[in-house]
Parts: C-alpha cells; sequence; structure tokens
C-alpha cells in the first residue's frame, strides 16, 4: 500500500504532531490572510504587498473562524443529506418510492440547509457588522427555539412526521422570508449569498467524490480533494477580501478603516489645500486612515463623493502626528 504524508502524520509522537500541524497550519493561514488583504488593497488602488505583516494572519484566521461558525449550523444536513433525505421519505410514506414524499424530503433538507445558513449570517453579521435590523430576528430564532426543542426532546417528528416535518419546514422557510424582509444591509446580504454559494458547491463535489472516489479511499484525502478544496481555499479568500474585510472592525481582524485626524507640518499646509480634504490650520478634518507603511499613510475622506472618493498618499515626511 502507498504511504501517503497523512499517513505519516499518524506514526509521529504528540509533541512533533502538534509541532508540524502547527507549522502547515500556521502557513495557510499567512497565505490566506495574504490574499485577502491584498486583494482589499488592490481594490482601493494600494499598491503596497509586503510579505511580512502579523495582519496576514489575523485575517486568515477570522475567515477560518467565520467559516467555522457556517459549519456548525450547516455541515450536518450537507454532509448527511442523501440518508436524511431517505429517512424522512421512509417515515413521511410506507412507501419509500413515493415520488411526493421524495421531493418533499429534499426540499425539506434545502430549507434545513437554508435555515442554518440564516442563522450563521444573523450571528456573524451581528456580532462583526452590529446591524440594528438583526435585532428583530433574534426575536425570531428564540421562538423558533422555544417550539423546536421540546418537539425534539419528545421524539414528535418520529412519532407524527406528516405533521411535525412539514412545521419544521414552514419554520426553516419562514426564517428565510422573515430574513429578506427586515435584513437590507449589503453586508448581510452578501453573506448570506456567499454561504448558499459554498453549499451548493459542498453539496456538488461531496456527490462527485461519491461516484468517482473508489470506496476504499472514500474517508482518506485524495487529490480531488486537494484540487477542489485549493480552488474554494483561493476563491473564498478573493471573494473575503473584496466584499467583507474592510467592513470589519480590526479589533475583530477585519481592515475597516479608522476614523483619525491628521497633523501636517505647518509649512506644507499650502500644498495640501488641493486635496479634497479640509484643513483647519494644520489639523484636517476627520479622515479615514486605511495603511501606514514605513514611508506613508494612505487616507480617505470619511464623506466620499465623486471629487473626494479616491484614496489619497501622504509621506510621513510632511505629517507631525495622526490623532485617533
Amino acid at each position: 500500500m502507498k504511504i501517503t504524508f497523512f499517513d505519516t502524520l499518524k506514526t509521529l509522537k504528540a509533541k512533533d504532531f502538534l509541532a508540524i500541524s502547527g507549522i502547515i497550519i500556521g502557513f495557510f493561514l499567512y497565505i490566506q490572510g495574504f490574499i485577502i488583504v491584498n486583494v482589499s488593497l488592490r481594490d482601493l488602488g494600494i499598491q503596497y504587498h509586503p510579505l511580512l505583516r502579523t495582519k496576514y494572519l489575523s485575517a486568515g484566521f477570522l475567515l477560518i473562524v467565520i467559516l467555522a461558525v457556517y459549519f456548525f449550523f450547516v455541515w450536518r444536513s450537507i454532509y448527511y443529506a442523501e440518508e436524511l433525505v431517505d429517512n424522512f421519505a421512509a417515515k413521511l410514506s410506507h412507501d419509500k418510492k413515493s415520488i411526493f414524499w421524495g421531493i418533499f424530503s429534499m426540499f425539506l433538507i434545502y430549507s434545513d440547509n437554508a435555515f442554518g445558513i440564516v442563522i450563521s449570517t444573523v450571528f456573524i453579521s451581528q456580532f462583526l457588522f452590529h446591524i440594528k435590523q438583526l435585532n428583530v430576528f433574534w426575536g425570531f430564532l428564540c421562538f423558533f427555539f422555544l417550539v423546536d426543542y421540546p418537539i425534539n426532546k419528545l421524539k414528535m417528528h418520529e412519532k407524527y412526521p406528516r405533521f411535525f416535518l412539514p412545521l419544521s419546514c414552514l419554520f426553516y422557510v419562514s426564517s428565510v422570508i422573515i430574513f429578506f424582509y427586515f435584513v437590507k444591509a449589503k453586508e448581510a446580504i452578501n453573506l448570506f449569498w456567499m454561504f448558499v454559494c459554498i453549499t451548493f458547491f459542498i453539496n456538488l463535489l461531496l456527490d462527485l467524490r461519491k461516484k468517482f472516489v473508489s470506496k476504499s479511499y472514500i474517508t482518506r484525502i485524495n487529490m480531488f480533494d486537494i484540487v477542489w478544496i485549493g480552488i474554494i481555499y483561493i476563491v473564498l479568500s478573493i471573494t473575503f477580501g473584496k466584499l467583507f474585510y474592510t467592513k470589519i472592525d480590526s479589533t475583530y481582524g477585519g481592515g475597516k478603516p479608522i476614523e483619525v485626524s491628521i497633523f501636517v507640518k505647518k509649512e506644507e499646509v499650502q500644498q495640501l489645500k488641493q486635496l479634497p480634504i479640509k484643513f483647519d490650520d494644520n489639523k484636517s478634518e476627520k479622515v479615514l486612515l486605511i495603511l501606514q507603511t514605513e514611508s506613508d499613510i494612505y487616507i480617505k475622506s470619511k464623506t466620499p463623493n465623486e471629487k473626494s472618493d479616491s484614496v489619497i498618499q501622504l509621506n510621513k515626511n510632511i505629517v507631525s502626528s495622526i490623532i485617533y
């Protein structure tokens, strides 16, 4: 039998295994963060690509945490989808080949996926984007769990499947409708659709894996897995960098610009008046600090318009101080 890299890892002592695993995880987090940060800067028109920045690790870790929350709520209904569909169809109909109950069971699983996506989107958006519109939605979720918990605890789905499974489906579908009715924030909507795309591709790839990967290797990592995981890894990093990274506060590892005032040297004030930023003596109005390098700072107007939407690069030689 051919010994793989993963088989070799299993033979290592715990200390060595943890050390090597830590290096591998750190490397991939760093690469992921490198893509995220530089994609977000590139969108702003900033070309700055240093290889060594601790911000890369925090950005990569942030995306992993977001995906972990998503998988916590959605993974079971994705991975066991086929078994759950068969199980639900059998409960709902004595005839396992019933087309109606088979289609309904598939719809139930997909609506369960959608419900998990909504929960993860609401949880992440509330925490990272502080969207007030989501407060109403928490009331619906609390009501759902107060109803759903005793139903599951008493195993009512098994005793009366034709009533309680459609009831669960109604709750799942209602959650999506209520989400789109109350939530208008672009960040939350984009996050929802990103999770939908991830769910679709994972479902597709799991089906392909079951069809084309030998059963003896179904639980092992192979080249097929490495390729599709790599593609998703890169696409997710780029998407996160373009749509979300600059909307998340730096406290959580994001790249949201910080509101500051810039003090410039008095002899430089005159030449800076052509910029779309107002100066009171040598102090600027409140601006957004995007990036600081060894030699420059990159800022943007707090209230951008057609004339002041571009990023302004200032040499640190003309800056006396930055007030946060």
